[in-house]
């Protein structure tokens, strides 16, 4: 599974040498996003998926012991791991913060083999992209067939959108028993025809195309509490409200091409779905 991992250093030097060695690492990095300080940083979080960070923790503006104390705060990014890359050697200061929810430690200087290692041993149980495809596979199928009275049917990953589609992306979030995030990119004749089916009306009426959007959250939200429900079904997940956005072709071709994306044909239009999991820590 390629992971989305955020550096975080007031160096520019150091961020662009952790970045350098993740790739001499080969560490299956998805995208790779930076930043000076810990308030930078969680700028970043809010604005997107993150799987792991790697922070100093001497820096400016906001240092990294806020910045895990803020993390930590809030639901949406106390699950994400956070790994130590720091000149600091103290004992007593890293045993705070090993307790405090840091992952792991790594002291400056640092080789390619020793962030690898680090990075696997924090990850080992993360689940594959096979586990995502089941799952997402479990799930869609029923939810568009019982809520939408549509019915998916997988397609390649490169199936093609019209020239003129405009596109529509809802994302949800999870977190509690069940860590991760859930996405569904459609064209937006697509949203339209599922508004028609949900709200039983035609599909050029006015008010179905400013439904549109609102069905593809909906649905988003469905699909990703049947998702939680089959990780932990007896622990209890919260979901955040989905957000929709419009969505770029480019944008739309990295998530159809996402390791852990299932790529649909839904009333002959394309449906992509995106299932990116974390281990949560259960208190």
């Amino acid at each position: 599974m390629a992971l989305n991992i955020l550096v975080v250093d007031d160096s520019d030097i150091i961020r662009e040498m952790i970045a350098r060695t993740l790739r001499l690492a080969a560490v299956p990095v998805g995208e790779l996003h930076q930043a000076s300080d810990g308030k930078g940083a969680l700028k970043v979080l809010e604005d997107e998926w993150i799987d792991l960070v790697l922070a100093d923790i001497n820096m400016p503006v906001m240092g990294g012991e806020e910045m895990l104390e803020r993390m930590q705060s809030r639901s949406e990014t106390a699950d994400i791991p956070v790994i130590v890359i720091s000149t600091e050697g103290a004992t007593e200061r890293v045993s705070k913060l090993i307790g405090n929810g840091v992952a792991a430690w790594i002291r400056k200087p640092f080789a390619p083999e020793e962030i690898r290692d680090v990075i696997a041993q924090v990850t080992r149980d993360w689940p594959p992209a096979e586990e995502c495809h089941a799952l997402i596979d479990a799930v869609m199928g029923p939810v568009l067939a019982t809520f939408a009275f549509v019915f998916p049917e997988p397609a390649s990953p490169d199936q093609a959108l019209e020239p003129g589609d405009q596109i529509m992306c809802a994302a949800i979030t999870f977190s509690g028993a069940a860590g991760g995030t859930m996405t569904l990119c459609a064209p937006d004749d697509l949203c339209v025809e599922l508004a028609a089916n949900i709200l039983g009306i035609e599909t050029d009426d006015p008010d179905v195309r400013l439904r549109g959007a609102d069905m593809l959250s909906e649905v988003t939200n469905i699909a990703a509490g049947h998702v939680s429900t089959r990780i932990e079904p007896n622990l209890q997940t919260d979901l955040h409200p989905p957000t929709v956005t419009r969505m770029s072709r480019a944008e739309w071709d990295r998530a159809a091409s996402s390791p852990t994306s299932r790529t649909y044909v839904v009333e002959g239009r394309p449906l992509v779905v995106t299932l990116a999991l974390r281990p949560a820590k259960v208190s």
